[in-house]
């Protein structure tokens, strides 16, 4: 049997993309080369799905956050990166920010099991597209390993044509540069990283960065995104080289369409949110609302992609896969170059971010994705299905236009259909197992409080648990979670029950004609829960029914009794007589005798 390491790293030769036929492209039209300036973005403020929060879970970072980068114009990209803007330590402005402020890789890494080796995606390498130069790359990708024990980095910084006289630096774009270098460095930090530079963001010159990185690397990441338009498939051969994986981000406008992230060929990434608990563990992870997503106006999609119950007409269904992408569970970015009179480590997200980590991922397993690869059955991918929260789409069981088919984790799924039971040996639970990553055992939690979790109460195999130690008059709140080789997956909805505080009470009602009585439980429970039945009639006839009947055949007194059981295992009884007298009509030879019960 594979074990989870061999399956993660499996040999990139059984999974090379079929060789593509090069396509050698021309300049685009004067309609893609507007040069367009860039601002800062608005601000944006992502909805609030109103999730069960299980176990204490909260997003790790509260406050408002924005866009870097200004919608661009036609023909122009704008960058992926949201900022938070209540991340820092200080307030928004302040000069340098010193310490960390958002999420480190080690916490990534263990919310996806993600390798923690220094050497992970060693002799491969991931190449950056973006636009203007960072001035200060080297230097801030080096204070960000140190800061996280990442070895040092193996960095390339060419224009885009490979050369190295560099562009302008913008500091908008110089953010997410930093973005984008670091957290590839952070996931695969064995992986050279070739940073391309375009001269602006004009499709034009980022076309022609995207063309140099193909040539030089097996994994290219684009962290910009246009509007979509007319005739953008006759741009798609940028994305198409022969064993090349490219990644696009899907946009952080909530259920946005961006191009190139609509291109086939391309892997398009969207976002999700996480909330941890206390301890800084993976407590919940449902769609980013900011995320970007839903049906191309142009493009065709792949015969190879599968998107289930969700029905784009023949188009491209974006996206195909998501990560951690909202700025309030960001990850911390450190940049140098000024950006809104601020400088130092930020908090930050955007489809950007998770763009550049799954980027960043398939380098360290050295993959090599396709639609074909992606949407296989079985699944070549340990997809986490995300089934909370919306982007404007909502997150579905299956491929959604929210996060796609889920994230790409090694750890598992959350547990689904958890049910609680009282019962006469205590509280049943059963589960249905997640989707995804395969599932070694489950950890039983266990609180008094909604939503605070807190008693281990045990670890089992199977996917059904009787907690024995419930008490009486109690009303307790069950989590199940899923664990594996690679770590622990979210948590379960939760399930509540009540334990019956107090027994049954029994009674029924009697109704006789002739010798023949019928009775019928009038039994009360508290909590609605009788489940068995015990009568005897007096007359060696029993039954296990809420109704029942007995036949008298002679004169006498019987003593009827009803015993009930509620599904905690306590009774009550009730007795009743039926007296039967023998009644004589007639004389002589028509004298009879008439058995009749009351």
């Amino acid at each position: 049997m594979e074990t989870l390491d061999s399956a993660r790293r499996r040999s990139r030769s059984l999974f090379v993309l079929c060789a593509l036929t090069v396509i050698a492209m021309a300049a685009p039209s004067s309609s893609l080369a507007g040069g367009g300036a860039v601002s800062a973005g608005s601000l944006y403020t992502p909805r609030h799905s109103h999730l069960f929060a299980p176990r204490g879970a909260h997003i790790p970072f509260g406050g408002s956050q924005h866009g870097v980068c200004a919608t661009g114009g036609s023909g122009v990209g704008q960058c992926l990166i949201h900022v938070l803007d209540a991340g820092a330590p200080a307030a928004r402005g302040a000069t340098t920010v010193t310490s960390p402020t958002g999420l480190a890789p080690s916490t990534i890494k263990g919310v996806y099991g993600y390798s923690t080796s220094a050497t992970a995606g060693t002799g491969e390498t991931v190449a950056i597209v973006d636009a203007y130069n960072d001035p200060n790359a080297a230097s801030d990708l080096s204070q960000f390993s140190a800061q996280y024990g990442l070895p040092a980095a193996s960095l390339t910084q060419v224009n885009q044509t490979g050369g190295s006289s560099l562009p302008a630096t913008n500091a908008g774009w110089d953010l997410e540069i930093s973005l984008d270098i670091e957290w590839a460095h952070a996931i695969a930090p064995g992986a050279s990283i070739l940073l391309v530079e375009a001269n602006s963001n004009s499709l034009t010159n980022l076309l022609a960065a995207e063309r140099y990185a193909a040539a030089h690397a097996s994994y290219v990441s684009n962290s910009w995104g246009a509007s979509e338009f007319s005739g953008e498939a006759s741009y798609d051969s940028n994305f198409s080289s022969p064993g090349v994986t490219f990644f696009a981000a899907a946009g952080d406008e909530g259920g946005s369409i961006l191009w190139p992230s609509a291109s086939p060929g391309v892997t398009s990434v969207g976002g999700t949110s996480l909330s941890l608990t206390s301890g800084g563990t993976l407590a919940q992870e449902s769609a980013w609302s900011g995320g970007g997503g839903g049906c191309s106006r142009y493009e065709v999609a792949s015969l190879a992609q599968v998107t289930g119950s969700v029905n784009c007409a023949g188009k491209r269904a974006m996206p195909d896969i998501s990560l951690d992408a909202d700025p309030n569970s960001g990850v911390s970015v450190y940049d140098s170059v000024v950006y809104e009179g601020q400088s130092g480590w930020w908090t930050v997200g955007g489809t950007s971010a998770s763009t550049a980590m799954l980027a960043a991922e398939t380098a360290a397993q050295s993959d090599a994705l396709s639609a074909s690869y992606i949407y296989a059955n079985p699944a070549n991918i340990p997809f986490r299905d995300i089934i909370l929260g919306s982007n404007g789409h909502p997150a579905l069981s299956g491929y959604d236009l929210a996060t796609g088919l889920g994230t790409w984790s090694y750890t598992p799924g959350a547990p689904t259909a958890l049910s609680a039971v009282t019962g006469a040996g205590g509280v049943a639970l059963k589960w249905s197992s997640p989707t995804g990553a395969p599932t070694t055992e489950y950890v039983i939690w266990r609180g008094t409080t909604s939503g605070q979790q807190t008693t281990d109460l045990a670890t089992v195999s199977g996917s059904e648990y009787t907690d024995s130690t419930a008490g009486s008059g109690v009303t307790y709140y069950y989590e199940v979670q899923a664990l594996n080789g690679a770590g622990s997956g979210p948590f379960s909805a939760q399930a509540v029950t009540a334990p019956p505080s107090t027994p049954p009470v029994a009674s029924f009602s009697k109704s006789c004609s002739a010798a023949t009585c019928g009775f019928v439980s009038t039994s009360t429970d508290a909590q609605g829960t009788i489940s068995s039945f015990e009568w005897n009639g007096g007359n060696k006839v029993t039954g296990g029914k809420s109704t029942f009947s007995d036949t008298y055949s002679s004169a006498g007194t019987f003593t009827v009794t009803l015993k009930v059981i509620n599904t905690a295992g306590q009774s009550a009884s009730a007795s009743g007589k039926v007296t039967c007298s023998l009644l004589t009509s007639g004389s002589g030879r028509h004298r009879r005798s008439t058995l009749v019960c009351t």
